[in-house]
């Protein structure tokens, strides 16, 4: 992903106008830690796609620096078939860089700007207070079960685990997690 997605570009967007008001050095720790965020985040919800099938339908140049790739993720017995939209930031033509997803509508980049301010609203802007969230993400999301669930698996359980550990990761973002909640993913996980 790195070498494929503005990381750093998303990162700071994520932020909103908070980022204006960071110091360098808070700007070096908040891209440090939102890269290792990103990147863990990132690869457990990839983990719920084995052997993903994309059909491009078309593009969209929108300017000089952004293009939107429409496509349609096929659909399995598992999972539906889902609409994503690919903003690739064109800026570089040599290396054009995705800078946000957007699946059935739903821009990812925005979605996680909202979470980002609600967590700073809820803390008088304390960036401190998103630093705090950002690294227990990093630290505890190997807790909660993120790993490839088994096929092995009837389809009624991976579904339920899928649930919970989406359930959960948001309540992780949020800083709501507790050590039952822990327990009980790591059981289901080991079960």
């Amino acid at each position: 992903a790195k070498e494929t997605v503005d990381i750093r570009g998303i990162g700071f967007y994520t932020l909103g106008s908070v980022r204006k008001t960071l110091n360098d050095d808070q700007k070096k720790r908040y891209a440090i830690l939102f890269e290792e965020y990103f990147l863990k985040s990132f690869s457990s919800r990839l983990a719920e796609y084995t052997n993903p099938e994309i059909d491009v339908q078309s593009k969209e140049i929108l300017s000089e620096n952004y293009t939107i790739v429409n496509s349609l993720l096929k659909g399995t017995p598992e999972r539906p078939e889902v609409k994503i939209d690919w903003r690739i930031y064109t800026k570089k033509p040599e290396n054009p860089l995705i800078r946000d997803l957007i699946i059935e509508g739903l821009s990812l980049a925005r979605t996680q700007k909202e979470e980002f301010s609600s967590i700073l609203n809820s803390n008088d802007n304390d960036i401190n207070a998103l630093f705090k969230t950002l690294e227990e993400f990093s630290k505890n999301l190997h807790k909660i079960g993120y790993m490839k669930i088994s096929q092995k698996r009837s389809k009624k359980d991976r579904l339920i685990i899928k649930a919970f550990q989406r359930r959960f990761r948001q309540d992780l973002v949020n800083g709501l997690v507790d050590k039952e909640c822990f327990l009980i993913s790591k059981n289901l996980i080991l079960s």
